[in-house]
């Protein structure tokens, strides 16, 4: 009940401030109460009764941007202070370990979402790849970032992004959804050149190689059957699903869903799969390949073979010259 008044209570303050200009000058401590209120709102939900008629995120952001208009203040103004006030959360957060504030922090980023401004994106890359972060903050930056970003930003946040594993990459499970969506879309509307589509896939396949988070495996698999020629029946595919089932043999419901996968590419004879690191020169060796040898133990064979060369010729030439004795 307490959290019911204070929302209703931060609503009226809310709309207040934005319906009444006149009651106070808007500036930066105006702002910042407007902000401060943000935090304890709901999350939008459409299918909360409760939420039906009330202002959305969305709707705060223009009221705000309205505001600056009115008051001459640069609507930048807003983006600013929500940064000062996400990193005061972040560094909160950070030194208490109170993870509860960490939403305070999502829920502004939620917010300059809305403005669509990608100045921000700098500042979103930052705190998005920075391990340190609480995960739910990096991943609602990165949320921002991905929406915000052009194609080929995208492209490539998401070769950092895909580096940093420490939770195994459960940060991005909102994220990955999101930007193979965008890429998705992009495809379809036929927004991307052959060379940038080329560059998604290359990453996508250089990620298979090396995850064992399931779900964003699945996902990315999923993407490569549609989009990339050859994958499905590919030995790239095989060693992503035997990997991830080896790693976690006990688990029944992999198994359900990821082993008839391996099961349909192992039924396909090895003459006839695809080998993508033709087309993928920088894929990493699959696990069958004999072990690339380092260029000194080829150059002391090489050295050994020549000197065996030099010493066979020697002993035919010794033979010769006693004969002719």
């Amino acid at each position: 009940m307490r959290k019911v008044l204070l929302f209703y209570v931060t609503v009226a303050t809310l709309v207040s401030a934005a319906q009444n200009p006149v009651a106070r000058p808007f500036d930066d401590e105006a702002i910042r109460d407007m902000l401060e209120g943000i935090v304890f709102m709901e999350a939008d939900n459409e299918g909360d009764p409760h939420q039906q008629n009330l202002p959305t995120v969305a709707d705060y952001y223009r009221m705000m941007e309205k505001r600056c208009e009115e008051a001459g203040v640069d609507k930048r103004r807003i983006l600013d202070l929500a940064k000062e006030a996400i990193d005061g959360y972040i560094a909160y957060v950070k030194n208490t370990g109170r993870i509860s504030i960490a939403n305070n922090a999502v829920r502004l980023l939620q917010l300059v979402a809305h403005s669509g401004d990608r100045s921000l994106l700098p500042y979103l890359e930052e705190k998005s790849l920075d391990p340190e972060i609480r995960r739910s903050i990096r991943s609602a930056a990165a949320e921002v970032y991905v929406n915000i970003a052009s194609v080929e930003e995208c492209i490539e946040f998401m070769r950092k992004a895909f580096g940093i594993n420490a939770d195994k990459g459960f940060w991005r499970s909102r994220v990955t959804p999101l930007f193979l969506g965008k890429m998705e879309s992009a495809i379809a509307n036929h927004s991307v050149s052959d060379e940038t589509e080329e560059r998604l896939l290359s990453l996508l396949m250089a990620y298979t190689q090396i995850t064992s988070y399931a779900s964003e495996a699945s996902w990315v698999d999923d993407f490569l059957v549609k989009h990339c020629y050859g994958y499905k029946i590919s030995e790239q595919r095989l060693s992503l699903w035997s990997r991830i089932l080896d790693e976690d043999k006990e688990n029944e419901l992999k198994r359900k869903n990821y082993l008839p996968i391996k099961e349909a590419i192992e039924a396909t004879p090895p003459r006839k799969r695809t080998d993508l690191r033709k087309r993928f020169p920088d894929l990493s060796p699959l696990p069958g390949d004999a072990p690339a040898r380092s260029p000194v133990k080829v150059a002391i064979a090489v050295g050994t073979g020549i000197v065996a060369v030099v010493a066979a010729w020697l002993a035919l030439r010794r033979r010769k010259v006693r004969k002719a004795a």
